[in-house]
Parts: structure tokens; sequence; C-alpha cells
């Protein structure tokens, strides 16, 4: 596979990082995770303008100059080129921003940035029936004052590392995450929603990462039923009628089981459900007033 590497289309295997650079050893390293879809009007990157906006939020977070290493209109173009040198029509896109020197202390003695995009085939399509199981995570939430939980950074996914194979480990699909303060967090590398009563609910962002799915649900949902951001206690997720994950590579994760209790409504639930063909109709054209969450990739 291609991949785009500081401005030019190389073989990924050409991109190569030290154990010793910075963003290796401290994890310095920001990144965010698109969705190429076959859309109406062709491949197509997901919310490519809502994700690049949340890349150059992480690196501002993480006090790395990246507008100085590349604008984020030209970072957008490099997305769709890398699609096209790799005549992809679906799959997912990870870009990287990262200190590539190497370096022995704390802070970072040489501020240049790389940029790399990789690109790849792999496709999770979930169908309706599949649905998951969920594990309240032993582990806490990242505090927001301790780090900013609002930065995708990979030094902070040793919280989710944590959380998601202490899960699996005890027989789960998925973790749940509380916050330091007991309230529903998110999940391991996704956010969460509850439907109770034909609402949707879904944590504040205090202190979750802003999820684009999240974003996108949450306008699109409002068409159609009451959404509701707001903090969801242990009891409360207990008691819902559905439950469900989101995020950009599954989109959306129906739970069917928390521990070992079943759900109110068998998963996916009618809240879900109508959430999840809202988002295929929207791939396949029939809302027009969402075209904008499209970029396709031939358009650069």
């Amino acid at each position: 596979m291609k991949a785009w590497h500081d401005g030019k289309i190389v073989d990924e295997r050409d991109i190569t990082v030290s154990p010793l650079s910075h963003s290796f050893s401290r994890g310095t390293a920001i990144f965010e995770v698109l969705e190429l879809v076959e859309s109406h009007r062709g491949p197509a990157i997901f919310g490519l303008g809502e994700h690049i906006e949340r890349l150059y939020c992480s690196a501002e977070l993480l006090f790395m100059p990246l507008q100085k290493k590349i604008a984020p209109e030209a970072l957008s173009d490099a997305v769709c080129a890398i699609v096209r040198a790799n005549n992809l029509s679906r799959g997912i896109i990870k870009i990287f921003a990262y200190y590539p020197k190497l370096e022995y202390s704390c802070l970072p003695s040489d501020t240049t940035i790389s940029v790399a995009i990789f690109c790849a085939s792999f496709y999770s399509s979930e169908n309706d029936k599949h649905v998951f199981t969920a594990h309240i995570s032993q582990f806490r939430k990242n505090h927001p004052e301790c780090v900013p939980v609002h930065a995708k950074a990979a030094g902070f996914y040793v919280n989710s590392y944590l959380a998601l194979m202490e899960a699996r480990m005890q027989g789960f699909d998925e973790a749940i995450l509380l916050d330091t303060m007991g309230y529903v967090a998110e999940g391991a590398t996704s956010n969460i929603f509850i439907v109770k009563n034909s609402v949707l609910v879904t944590p504040t962002l205090r202190s979750i990462l802003p999820g684009i799915t999240r974003r996108f649900i949450l306008e699109i949902a409002s068409g159609f039923m009451e959404c509701r951001e707001m903090d969801i206690t242990r009891e409360e997720l207990l008691a819902a009628d559905e439950v469900f994950f989101s995020n950009s590579v599954e989109r959306i994760m129906p739970v069917c089981k928390i521990g070992d209790r079943e759900m109110n409504i068998a998963a996916p639930g009618p809240g879900t459900l109508k959430i999840m063909n809202a988002i295929n109709d929207v791939i396949a054209g029939k809302h027009q007033a969402y075209t904008r969450w499209l970029t396709p990739a031939s358009h650069r």
C-alpha cells in the first residue's frame, strides 16, 4: 500500500520511526481514524473536515506546532490523494502527526513534526444483527485536569488498553469506563449512548473525547427523536432500554448485555436501528442536508 509522508507518496513500508523518537517513547503522537465509504458520489471520506479540525485541536492541546508543518486544507488534499493513489473505494484512513527525532528527555529538543497518512481496505461492516457485550471497567477515564482528554493522543490510550484488555479477559467484547466522579464516560475506543423511553442520551463532553460519529449522530437523530447530553449514572445505564457505542470504524455497535444484565429491549433496539438506517441513508444520498459530511476523494 502507498502512504503519504511529509508531502510525498511512498511505500508504507518505507516509513520508519525509531523507538527512541519522542512520540514513540513518550506517547506524544496525535492521530485520527476516518472511514472511507462507498457513497452515492463514489469513494468518500466521512467527516473529513471534522476529523482534520480535531487533529489540529489535539495539536494545540499538546503544544505541538502542527500548523507550521502543514495547513488544514493541504492535509485534506493529502488524504484524498492517498485514497486515489491506492485506488480504494472503502476502508479506513489513519493520520498521524508526531515528533520523529531521537530524544532522551521529557521535552523534545527538536520540535520538528512529521505527518503520515495510511489507508487500508479493511472494512468492519457489522450487520444489524451483530451485537456486543460490555463490561464496566475498574479503570476510570482520565481526569480532564490530569491530561487534556479532548485530544486524541497515543499516550492516553493506555487507559483504553487496560479497560479493554480487562473486559476481554473476562469474556466481554467491549469496556465501559466511568469518570472519576462515577458517571458513565465512554467505551475504550468509542462514545456511548443510551435510549430510555425513546429519548437518546449521551454523556457530556466534560471528560470524553469529542467523537466525530457522536457529533453526527446527535445532529441527525435530533430530527426524529429527543436528544440530551447529560451525566449518566451507572444505575441509569443499567436501566436503559437500549445502549450502543459509536466510533469511526464500526459506526454503531449495539449492546445486548452489560455484565450479567440483558438489555430491556433486544439489541439492536428500535431507536438504535433508526439511527443506523439514517446513517446508511446519508451515505446512499437520501438526505441532501447532510452531504457536507461526505467528501468525495475525487474532488480534490
